[in-house]
């Protein structure tokens, strides 16, 4: 019969085999500096979360300062309605220039057509002058015509009666005569002048 060592030798060998891996302390090492380095990192993780904590205080004051710096300081929509304002005020500028352009042009064509009519004028006043001029000759030479042939002298002293002298040469006579519009028809007075001359 065998031993029950030998029976069993090949279990005992496995027994053995797991006793000394259990025995040794490789593993406990392994997992004591695992937790080492655990520890270690969560105290650097602390000491580095205390920064970025105040990190990230510092940064959200200055996001609150900056926010306030750059918030809008009017009323919501107050830039629209302005833009809308100096659109209506533009839209008015330019209707009024629209308005003194055409009046401008309006009045640049008055101007032309008044120059236009004072160059007529002055033709027609120079033409008038030399018309004129020679109908006052003429005017002056019947004057005389009639004075000389008439031999009347006209008084005008009275402007309301007709009144004056007619001179006879031949007979050295002068004859006054007057009389009153007002109670002499044009007829009679013509007539009583032709037979004074």
């Amino acid at each position: 019969m065998a031993r029950p060592n030998e029976m069993f030798a090949s279990e005992v060998q496995v027994m053995k085999a797991l006793f000394q891996d259990f025995s040794k302390r490789n593993d406990i090492d392994a997992v004591a500096a695992v937790d080492q380095d655990v520890q270690d990192i969560g105290v650097t993780c602390s000491a580095r979360e205390a920064d970025i904590r105040q990190i990230i205080k510092e940064l959200s004051k200055e996001v609150q300062e900056l926010e306030a710096k750059a918030a809008y300081p009017n009323r919501e929509g107050q830039h629209l309605d302005r833009v809308v304002q100096l659109k209506r005020a533009i839209d008015i500028a330019k209707g009024l220039a629209e308005e003194m352009s055409s009046e401008t042009r309006s009045t640049e064509e008055r101007y032309q057509q008044l120059g236009s009519e004072l160059k007529a004028a002055m033709a027609a006043a120079e033409t008038a002058a030399v018309n004129c001029d020679s109908a006052i000759k003429m005017n002056m030479h019947l004057v005389s015509l009639y004075a000389h042939i008439s031999n009347i002298v006209w008084r005008e002293d009275l402007p309301e009666l007709v009144k004056g002298n007619v001179s006879d040469c031949k007979k050295v006579d002068i004859r006054s005569f007057e009389f009153d519009p007002r109670t002499t028809s044009k007829f009679d007075i013509c007539n009583g002048l032709w037979e004074l001359m």
